[in-house]
């Protein structure tokens, strides 16, 4: 897994870093993790 500004540049980086978390221990993949990410962005954008 590689991580970079695409993470730490975003709108939600936190979110961003749950959704890779999901998918490197929950193997989410990738439809599942953006839907999820979609879903805690909205949380962490409040």
């Amino acid at each position: 897994m590689d991580m970079g500004r695409n993470i730490f540049q975003s709108s939600a980086p936190r979110a961003m870093l749950k959704a890779v978390k999901k998918v490197v221990h929950e193997n989410l993949n990738a439809r599942e993790a953006y839907q999820f990410w979609q879903e805690e962005k909205q949380g962490e954008l409040k």
